[in-house]
């Protein structure tokens, strides 16, 4: 086995390429954008470079195919504030095989000692934590689903502090949020989506530890009976903007374009208490006058507005209640 250090575009491409191999058979693994794994790694994309360093791996077998990857980094505004220096590692994957994996952590290992490291954390970004963090430990071969039920607190009456809130959170996937577009219509959209920012209290939650088993009772969390959502800002007292002025497309052509978009469909129940429960439909399809769901399968995933009277009480399919309090 040989390991090598991606410097071109044929082992950045391997580098991207070797998970797609080892997940392939994999219906629950969702490929991460290509534009976001390589905008870690460019100096230009990502500010980390500024106070520290990266480097990244292939693995070959003796036949040349890639077998596995890795990187490590070193973030100086981090790594010496700890008891030992600390470097990382991340973007690891490796067919199952013991001597490949090791091989790879130990040449990460052997970087990071190169430069005075004393400790390897992992898995890891180099970057913010709400990306390429982590690893799946537990919840195979099914999904979880978690549905959670809060009151919202609308926070609108101060746009700058919005967006200054806003903008290093979309930071990491600048490229994919801007697709592509100059900035003179991407910002456009950072004043739209940064206009309204909503903090939720959860009061309840539900879970079941495989979303296959939807049909079933749930676990249930709730908040103690006396929780309060911190208050809204107050309502703007200017009046309201004018509707744009654009001829819009008709409900059947819109719901055409989602079902040929094949979007997950999701059936949106409410409970007593008028807290929304979005259900995903196996499948859904046009008719006349609106959609069709498919049948429920044999395992017992929702698609039909009702459940278990043990799991909920009875529920009532409408939209979302979203009150200001």
């Amino acid at each position: 086995m040989t390991v090598i250090e991606v410097k071109d575009k044929k082992t950045k491409k391997a580098f991207l390429d070797v998970a797609r191999l080892i997940y392939k058979n994999d219906p629950n693994w969702v490929c991460p954008l290509d534009n976001n794994v390589e905008a870690v790694f460019d100096p230009e994309k990502n500010n980390f470079h500024k106070h520290g360093k990266c480097i990244r791996w292939i693995l070959t077998d003796d036949s040349g195919r890639t077998i596995g990857r890795i990187a490590a980094f070193i973030n100086d505004k981090k790594a010496w504030h700890y008891d030992q220096p600390t470097g990382g590692i991340g973007f690891f994957e490796c067919i199952n095989d013991q001597k490949a994996a090791f091989l790879l952590f130990d040449t990460a290992k052997q970087w990071l000692q190169a430069n005075d490291m004393k400790a390897m954390d992992g898995p890891i970004n180099f970057g913010e934590n709400d990306t390429f963090w982590g690893l799946l430990i537990e919840g195979f071969p099914g999904e979880p689903l978690v549905m959670i039920a809060g009151l919202a607190s609308i926070r609108d009456a101060d746009i700058q502090a919005n967006i200054d809130r806003y903008l290093p959170e979309i930071s990491n996937y600048w490229e994919s949020f801007a697709a592509g577009y100059p900035w003179a219509i991407v910002r456009e959209g950072v004043h739209y989506w940064s206009r309204i920012i909503i903090d939720i209290t959860p009061v309840r939650i539900w879970w079941w530890d495989d979303g296959l088993a939807a049909a079933t009772r749930p676990h249930r969390w709730d908040a103690p009976a006396d929780v309060a959502a911190p208050p809204s800002d107050p309502a703007p007292q200017a009046p309201s903007s004018a509707a744009p002025d654009w001829s819009p497309k008709s409900w059947s052509e819109q719901a055409d374009e989602v079902v040929a978009a094949g979007l997950p469909a999701h059936l949106t129940l409410l409970d007593p208490d008028g807290f929304p429960l979005p259900f995903r439909v196996r499948s859904l399809s046009r008719n006349a006058t609106g959609f069709s769901l498919a049948p429920v399968p044999a395992e017992g995933v929702i698609s039909r507005p009702s459940l278990p009277r043990s799991a909920f009480p009875p529920l009532r399919a409408a939209g979302c209640r979203l009150p200001r309090h």
